[in-house]
């Protein structure tokens, strides 16, 4: 049987480098290249926003990238991004899909700058775990890189993730697993998906 389309590879790019508070020039300067290249060869890009912390700023460096986006914060990384608290999870999700011109996940809430939105049902408080969220980007990165759409990446990333957490919590209790232990549940997320 063929693999579904969406499986197919393709070219993605996916950096991180240190909080904003931190960032230096010579990290700037970095971004900034990896973001020239990511926008001239026409790659998807994913990443976690306080990796990006010089983005809301510098719209020359995202809005080459408008429509390759996938960004994935949490609520506090959204609250940087908006420049103000969350207010209604969804429509704010939805506000940083249209002003960066990406699909956002954020917790379970998910939107395209298409207008598309989605909720997921599944996660754990568990998830909130430091390093959870560069798993979410990374399982969104690898469904990019097999050809799904940033939406599609997003939210069968998002559902990945929050179910390798809800599958880690029932076998170890709901607080102290690693984000490390997430990386194993998402093989069998994914193939219990696909059955």
């Amino acid at each position: 049987m063929p693999a579904p389309s969406w499986l197919t590879p393709s070219r993605v790019l996916t950096q991180s480098w240190s909080d904003p508070a931190s960032t230096t020039p010579t990290k700037r300067r970095h971004c900034y290249r990896i973001w020239r290249r990511c926008s001239a060869r026409r790659r998807s890009w994913c990443s976690t926003p306080t990796r990006l912390g010089v983005l809301p700023g510098l719209p020359q460096m995202y809005e080459p990238l408008r429509g390759r986006l996938v960004l994935t914060p949490n609520s506090g990384e959204a609250e940087r991004l908006l420049g103000t608290e969350l207010g209604d999870l969804e429509d704010d999700v939805s506000t940083l899909a249209d002003r960066f011109g990406a699909a956002v996940t954020c917790d379970n809430a998910i939107a395209d700058m298409d207008g598309r939105q989605w909720l997921v049902s599944t996660g754990h408080v568990g998830l909130a775990s430091s390093g959870s969220n560069d798993v979410l980007a990374g399982a969104v990165t690898g469904l990019l890189a097999r050809g799904a759409g940033r939406g599609q990446a997003a939210c069968w990333g998002t559902h990945l993730h929050a179910s390798a957490g809800d599958r880690l919590a029932a076998r170890v209790g709901p607080l102290g697993f690693l984000a490390r232990e997430l990386l194993d549940e998402l093989p069998l997320e994914l193939v219990q998906l696909h059955a």
